[in-house]
């Protein structure tokens, strides 16, 4: 095993690579060898991070859409497979917190929310996953928030989206393990630390892109339908003011 080049020869596709976890992770994957294609609603960012992926890897790029609509989301996955060849990394790094309590969330963002962090992971799940069943090799890691976990007032719409996609990862390895496909959950304080005290400082997004790099390389391969709290501790201390 290269540890130089862990992803050398894979193909990878990131959605949300321009929000700083995604392009973090896009950045890495490409360092360690990937063919990487980001994907993201903001054309001008997309190409601004295409910039940097081709000074690593002229294979690399990118497309512009819109990330909670079906259409659309078939659409950039075609895009990405025909500038890849195939897909074997999926990495749902889109997603979006709006704060507010069971009374208080209104129920456009709350539809938004769950746009962005369930239905957007669920949509490019189903449009990859059969070129990765289809090759028998695929590792989905999906983002999210550790309130899937863990509890803060003010969060109930990012908690229970967080919940859902946590929970689909689970089915997903479930259904699809028997094609040497895998699935496993990220989860880290998309919300901040606002409330919270991290026994390590605050996060980064080379945490997670880390993470996430263990997940897609071979080091994790025994490693299946598992989730990877990337938050400080902060579980520890939900609920407490920071010093």
């Amino acid at each position: 095993m290269d540890y130089q080049r862990l992803l050398a020869g894979r193909s990878a596709i990131v959605t949300g690579g321009v929000g700083s976890v995604g392009r973090t992770v896009a950045l890495l994957y490409a360092r360690h060898g990937a063919n990487v294609v980001v994907l993201d609603e903001d054309e001008v960012e997309v190409e601004k991070i295409v910039q940097e992926l081709r000074d690593i890897n002229q294979k690399c790029s990118g497309f512009a859409g819109n990330l909670r609509d079906p259409e659309s989301i078939v659409q950039l996955c075609n895009h990405a497979i025909n500038a890849l060849g195939t897909a074997d990394i999926l990495v749902n790094a889109a997603g979006t917190y709006l704060s507010g309590d069971a009374e208080t969330l209104e129920e456009d963002d709350f539809i938004a929310m769950i746009d962005w962090n369930v239905n957007s992971t669920i949509r490019f799940t189903k449009a990859i996953i059969p070129y990765m069943c289809d090759n028998r090799q695929g590792d989905i890691i999906n983002i999210t928030s550790d309130l899937a976990t863990a509890s803060l007032p003010g969060t109930a719409g990012i908690a229970a989206c967080a919940g859902a996609v946590l929970a689909f990862t689970r089915s997903v390895t479930m259904d699809y393990i028997r094609y040497r496909v895998r699935a496993n959950c990220i989860v880290y304080p998309l919300d901040g630390i606002e409330g919270r005290r991290p026994l390590t400082g605050a996060p980064a997004p080379e945490d997670v892109a880390n993470a996430a790099l263990w997940y897609a390389c071979k080091m994790s391969r025994f490693i299946i339908g598992d989730m990877l709290p990337v938050n400080g501790g902060m579980d520890y201390f939900a609920g407490m003011r920071g010093e």
